[in-house]
């Protein structure tokens, strides 16, 4: 499996498997069939696992009242690995008085002390993330087990959360609140008697900012469909301003934007995003022109009423 590929595999696994127990099955199995990544996963919490070629790494064993979520012997030396996410029932008392003796390793998805003095070593799904990303801790290994961990990487990332946060500069936020306002004074003022296209909710999340808007054939307004019209910001390089068409809230039209639209003069070629759905894109030119210093007010509602536009009039046909 090619390295695109393998990453978009691991990305549809944590839209689907996400939770604390999925996130130990999938982990489980890459230690069970990959011995580097097992290496990894092991020797992350515990420096002394050197080869890891004669372990057997149980997934939820059981003793007395207690099941931990991984456990294997070393060396006469019994090992637990706890695994957590979001649950902040620790269980650190249970697993010492259970498991006496045991090296504990233990991980969340969240912070919490680590200067212990039990012994426990505390680690967090972000730290295993950056090291398994440190190029010398896999530098030594096939190149099977780094695009697999690459990808691994990918599922973490998105099941845990796990966002970097870059340096922030507060210099015009209002600009959000104007393009919100722009974005539904043109859906509003979106005249054409053959369909009809009005605001329909506001689409503000933690990453972007716009609404979704009805679309649909005057004679026939019970097939509508709920595009979102606005920008995404989840970095500086995915930033984009683009109508968006979302599995559930546009099926009728779903797959006839995936096969018959490419470049138009305002707007990219569809991509698939990892939440089954079409993204429509303001072609980079005229979003570079949209906010360079030199656009007016009158330049940016002209840019995105004619993307707006552009969109719908090539897929009225399909609603």
């Amino acid at each position: 499996m090619e390295s695109e590929e393998l990453k978009m595999f691991f990305s549809k696994l944590a839209d689907k498997f996400r939770k604390e127990n999925d996130l130990s099955d999938i982990t489980w199995a890459l230690c069970e069939t990959n011995l580097e990544f097992k290496k990894l996963f092991l020797s992350f919490f515990f420096s002394e696992i050197k080869d890891v070629s004669g372990i057997f790494l149980t997934r939820e064993y059981s003793k007395d009242s207690s099941r931990v979520d991984f456990f294997f012997e070393k060396d006469n030396k019994d090992y637990i690995i706890e695994v957590k996410k979001g649950d902040q029932d620790d269980h650190f008392e249970d697993y010492k008085r259970v498991f006496e003796g045991a090296r504990f390793g233990w991980i969340a998805n969240y912070e919490v002390a680590k200067n212990r003095e039990d012994g426990i070593e505390i680690r967090t799904w972000n730290e295993f993330k950056e090291f398994l990303e440190n190029s010398s801790n896999v530098s030594n290994f096939n190149s099977k087990t780094i695009l697999t961990t690459k990808a691994y990487c990918e599922y973490l990332r998105k099941v845990c959360s796990i966002i970097k946060i870059n340096k922030m500069k507060f210099e015009n936020l209002s600009s959000l609140h104007s393009f919100y306002r722009l974005i539904e004074k043109i859906i509003n003022n979106r005249i054409k008697s053959d369909i009809i296209c009005s605001p329909s909710s506001k689409g503000i999340r933690e990453y972007q900012t716009g609404m979704y808007f009805k679309l649909s054939k005057s004679e026939h307004p019970e097939n509508a469909i709920y595009p979102w019209f606005g920008i995404f910001y989840y970095d500086e390089k995915s930033t984009c301003v683009c109508i968006y068409f979302g599995w559930q809230d546009c099926n009728s039209v779903y797959d006839n934007v995936k096969r018959h639209f490419k470049k138009g003069k305002y707007y990219e070629k569809w991509t698939e995003d990892d939440w089954n759905g079409l993204r429509v894109n303001l072609q980079q030119e005229h979003f570079d022109k949209f906010n360079s210093k030199e656009s007016s007010v009158e330049i940016q509602e002209q840019i995105l009423k004619e993307f707006l536009n552009e969109v719908v009039e090539n897929i009225k046909q399909y609603l």
